[in-house]
């Protein structure tokens, strides 16, 4: 094969490479826009159910889930116009998920499918933000719920709470088998 040649065929492989990590990147920009776009109405959907006297959540928590819906329209908004910002807006995203999934835990015990939020926060952490967000927003669930059991007047039950743990462990292992 001639220098031209071996030349050319580099150049190729390495824009192949840069469309296909250009898809990727084009791939996962898209996909956090849906999750955060599902996020931010089904999250505003709970106070709307709450005061039209459907869904009790309490006054804290419509609270809460109406600005993180606000929120999170808002960084989409902003990831939108400026994809370059894509880890910012998703550390922003996971604290207000983190934030959101807390008050949760807190402020609507008779919820027992609360849990539910940390199961996805540790899953979107570790598909978006790789192993170490992932593992350190595992660690800080887990913590969490273990700390609210000894010391929330409403606990979960032992089932519950064991399912819980399991829950958020299982989206870890799911997602440390999918990162590389």
């Amino acid at each position: 094969m001639t220098d031209q040649a071996t030349k050319n065929k580099s150049l190729l492989i390495n824009r192949n490479t840069v469309n296909i990590e250009s898809s990727y990147f084009d791939f996962k920009l898209v996909l956090l826009i849906k999750i955060m776009g599902i996020s931010a109405l089904l999250a505003l959907l709970f106070p709307v159910l709450h005061y039209l006297g459907i869904n009790n959540i309490g006054h804290i928590q419509a609270i809460v889930d109406t600005a993180f819906s606000v929120l999170t329209l808002l960084l989409i908004f902003i990831l939108k116009k400026n994809n370059t910002s894509l880890t910012v807006i998703l550390t922003v995203f996971l604290t207000l998920c983190f934030i959101a999934s807390f008050s949760a835990f807190l402020t609507v015990p008779e919820d027992d499918f609360r849990a539910i939020w940390f199961y996805l926060l540790v899953l979107i952490a570790f598909i978006f933000g790789g192993k170490k967000i992932g593992h350190s927003l595992m660690a800080l669930s887990i913590s969490t719920m273990i700390f609210g059991q000894f010391y929330i007047h409403d606990k979960f039950g032992d089932v519950g709470f064991i399912t819980s743990i399991s829950g958020i462990i299982i989206m870890s292992l799911i997602g440390t088998d999918h990162i590389g």
